[in-house]
C-alpha cells in the first residue's frame, strides 16, 4: 500500500515519469492485476518510445500472459531501437522459443551469452532451445551451470531430469529428482518424472 502512494504521489507530479510508470506497472503486476499492468506499461511506451526497458518490461508481461503478439510487436520496435543490446536478444530468443522457431532462437541466445556469459535466464533458454534440437552436451552444460547456481529451482531440475531419462541416464535423473521432491514433494510434475524414472 506504501509503495503504490508513493508511486501515486510521483506520477501527480510528472504522469510521464518512465520509472514512476514502470513501477505502477510492477506494483499492478504483483497484486495479479496484468490487465492495468499492460495498460500502464503502454501509456509509458507511448510515453517515451524509445526507452528499451519499458518495452521490455513489456515482452516480459506478454509473455507470462500468454500474449505472443504483444510481445512480437515490441520486439520488432526493440530491433529497430537497439539490435545489438541484449535485452533484444534474449526477448527475440523468447518470442522465437515460444513459436518453436529453434535456430533463431539458438543464435539470438548465444548472443547474449557471448556478452554475458552468466546470465541465469538465458543459460535456462539455452539448455531448452538446445534440448528442442537434439543438441543434448549443450543443453546439458547449460543447465548445470543453472543448477550450480540455483539449485533445486524446479524448471531446471524438470529440464535436467528430462535430459537424462531422454539420453538413458536414469540414476542421474533420480539424483537430480530427489532433493527437488524433499522440496516439493506434491509436485506433479516432479512425481510424475520420478515414476517413469523409477519405471525405466
Amino acid at each position: 500500500a506504501a509503495a503504490r502512494k508513493f508511486v501515486a504521489s510521483a506520477l501527480e507530479h510528472t504522469p510521464d515519469s518512465p520509472d514512476a510508470l514502470l513501477m505502477s506497472a510492477q506494483i499492478e503486476l504483483a497484486s495479479g492485476n496484468a490487465g492495468e499492468a499492460q495498460k500502464v506499461l503502454q501509456h509509458a511506451i507511448d510515453a517515451h518510445p524509445e526507452l528499451l526497458p519499458l518495452r521490455f518490461a513489456m515482452v516480459s508481461l506478454a509473455m507470462k500472459s500468454g500474449k505472443l503478439d504483444v510481445a512480437k510487436t515490441q520486439v520488432a520496435k526493440m530491433k529497430e531501437i537497439a539490435p545489438a543490446d541484449n535485452r533484444t536478444l534474449y526477448s527475440d530468443a523468447l518470442v522465437a522459443y515460444a513459436e518453436n522457431d529453434n535456430a533463431r532462437a539458438r543464435d539470438s541466445i548465444q548472443k547474449v551469452l557471448t556478452g554475458s556469459p552468466d546470465h541465469l535466464p538465458s543459460l535456462l533458454l539455452s539448455g531448452l532451445v538446445n534440448y528442442r534440437l537434439g543438441a543434448y552436451p549443450a543443453a546439458e552444460d547449460a543447465l548445470r551451470k543453472v543448477e550450480a547456481k540455483v539449485p533445486n529451482e524446479p524448471t531446471v531440475v524438470r529440464a535436467l531430469a528430462t535430459l537424462y531419462l531422454r539420453t538413458g541416464r536414469v540414476s542421474q535423473a533420480l539424483q537430480t529428482l530427489e532433493p527437488a521432491l524433499r522440496q516439493a514433494p506434491d509436485d506433479p510434475a516432479l512425481l510424475r518424472m520420478a515414476g517413469e524414472a523409477y519405471l525405466a
